[in-house]
């Protein structure tokens, strides 16, 4: 411990947030209070480790500097210090996380609603219901997580509606809190969008035309698309309904307009330019790209279609496909595109 105190007080930065670290394993009014000290630290990332750190002990003399650093200006130290106020699980932090909610940064908010629902206290249930419809497919999720463990039935609406998310990790999650509750579907709509999201295709056949939507939406996703597209064509034949079937033609002509071109859905730059990216990746020369796609021009990538798109193409800032917000950090999402791309050539696809 000792070895610790010293480093958080005269170490370099690294020094620091390994000494404020190490103090998670050690309790005692001096460790304490070193940590609340550090708390006040010139860089947000010691600042951060302290407030994790104080979580960790679960002591609730810290309560009143962790709620002051939710209005730390870096971002990292308002969500640890959120994470931490959650460990100790005191209702008395509860305003001021509510306040949290509105946080710009998504991962702060996330963290938010995950020590709400820690607390558990019923005070903040009408926040999380509005949380179902945060811009942020995580913190929706988040949201519909926590609602199943308030138990409370007041959110079954709002949790019937968030099943028909953007998303299927959002549809997915909004079920999982309404089979958590105990609620059982009885219109046939509800059945649909319950047996679509928990992946229960064989249930939603059975629904027919009422089925139509939900499985719309989830033919535009990668992960659920085949499984839909299945569905929608026994639906067509069992319904005889020409409409589904001018659907599921529309979403494989979509995708194969895409596949010729995977960093724009409607660019002939193709399979070339993905080559080349991935070569240019994995040598290090993340500075150079293409001819025909300069960084300027990127618009951003789906990390759900895993598909690039040029400015000219994307729907403003959403994919095309599926709808989702792009990624604006080309190196987060174009290394996993150009992955895929190439275990496609090398399987000849």
């Amino acid at each position: 411990m000792w070895w610790s105190l010293l480093k958080l007080k005269w170490a370099g930065v690294y020094g620091r947030m390994e000494g404020a670290e190490a103090l998670a394993k050690s309790k005692g009014p001096r460790t304490i209070r070193a940590l609340l000290s550090a708390l006040h630290d010139r860089q947000g990332a010691v600042r951060a480790a302290a407030a994790g750190s104080l979580g960790k002990i679960g002591d609730k003399s810290a309560l009143p500097a962790l709620v002051r650093a939710l209005k730390d200006r870096d971002s990292g130290v308002r969500r640890y210090a959120a994470t931490s106020l959650g460990r100790i699980g005191d209702s008395s932090a509860v305003p001021a996380l509510h306040e949290l909610l509105q946080d710009e940064e998504s991962r702060v908010r996330r963290e938010t609603v995950d020590a709400l629902c820690k607390i558990g206290d019923p005070r903040s249930l009408p926040l999380l219901i509005q949380m179902l419809s945060d811009s942020h497919d995580v913190i929706r999720c988040s949201a519909a997580q926590a609602l199943s463990k308030f138990g409370d039935k007041s959110a079954v609406g709002a949790l019937v509606a968030a099943m028909k998310d953007s998303l299927a990790e959002g549809r997915e999650a909004a079920a999982a809190a309404l089979d958590e509750l105990g609620w059982t579907p009885t219109m046939a709509e509800d059945r649909s969008w319950h047996a679509v999201a928990t992946g229960a295709y064989e249930d939603a056949v059975k629904e027919g035309e009422a089925a139509v939507p939900a499985l719309e939406k989830a033919l535009h996703e990668k992960e659920t698309r085949v499984d839909a597209e299945k569905a929608l064509q026994a639906i067509a034949a069992k319904c005889n309904l020409d409409a589904v079937r001018d659907m599921i033609e529309s979403a494989q002509n979509k995708r194969k307009q895409a596949s010729g071109s995977r960093n724009c859905a409607h660019c002939a730059n193709g399979l070339q330019w993905w080559s080349k990216t991935l070569l240019l990746m994995e040598s290090g020369h993340s500075g150079l790209w293409p001819a025909g796609l300069r960084p300027d021009h990127f618009s951003g990538a789906c990390t759900n279609c895993r598909d690039g798109f040029c400015r000219e193409h994307a729907e403003g800032d959403r994919c095309p496909f599926c709808g989702k917000t792009l990624s604006k950090h080309p190196s987060e999402t174009l290394k996993e595109i150009a992955d895929r791309r190439l275990g496609e050539l090398l399987s000849g696809h």
